[in-house]
């Protein structure tokens, strides 16, 4: 719903809102609002920010941007997660293979799910992709499992080494959701006044993207629970 609301010239307050609505006219819960002391029911993350990005009236979208929305909701005691990633205008070359290759990243990490694998085996499938496009994978940060908390254990940092770190088991879910630079892959936490969240920026002030997707881990694969086609949401 928010990929077709979302444009140049709009602002994030209104796309705020209209998830809110969304959320909460199917019977869910936001997740993130009011989570560790944040706002807002979208995080929208526009070009050098990271992530934890504010979605207050007054942030217009900008035009020639890379911006991320990711989103969550509660649903009879169960957390989801996700998040689009989205360009307007003119980003250039650059900023295209960055959106591209992101994206790219986020399905090398996710085919690489099946139980009795480990989550160094997601990391090293994200990192490979990263690194042949010469781009910065953020490390600070990762995915993490999910379920009747928005954050529990695995914690997935999207780079590693195959074979290693905790094992993936049948009927887990977890979040991928690479967080990618055209800098070094290095951030900053900035702290918002008042609030208590820090929006994590690239150090070189660089263009970035962020990309998610809630994966259930199957005896043979894995499944994508977010990546619902539209015409199943509007039911």
């Amino acid at each position: 719903m928010i990929r077709g609301e979302a444009k140049a010239g709009v602002s994030a307050g209104k796309l705020n809102d209209l998830a809110e609505s969304f959320i909460r006219d199917h019977g869910a819960t936001p997740s993130f609002k009011n989570l560790y002391g944040y706002p807002y029911t979208l995080i929208t993350e526009v070009n050098d920010e990271v992530v934890h990005g504010m979605s207050p009236d007054s942030k217009i979208l900008p035009d020639n941007s890379i911006i991320s929305f990711d989103c969550g909701a509660i649903y009879q005691g169960m957390y989801s997660d996700m998040c689009i990633l989205m360009s307007f205008g003119d980003i250039g070359k650059e900023g295209e293979l960055l959106v591209q290759k992101t994206e790219e990243s986020l399905w090398a990490g996710i085919k690489a799910v099946k139980a009795g694998k480990r989550v160094g085996d997601i990391g090293h499938a994200v990192d490979k992709v990263l690194q042949d496009a010469g781009l910065g994978n953020v490390l600070d940060l990762g995915g993490h499992g999910l379920g009747y908390k928005p954050h529990d254990a695995p914690h997935i940092t999207h780079a590693g080494r195959p074979g290693t770190g905790s094992r993936l088991m049948e009927n887990m879910v977890i979040a991928i959701e690479p967080m990618v630079t055209l800098g070094s892959g290095e951030v900053y936490f900035e702290p918002v006044p008042g609030s208590g969240i820090e929006i994590v920026k690239t150090v070189e002030g660089c263009m970035s993207a962020h990309i998610e997707h809630s994966v259930l881990v199957t005896k043979n694969g894995y499944e994508v629970l977010t990546d619902v086609p539209v015409e199943e949401m509007f039911r």
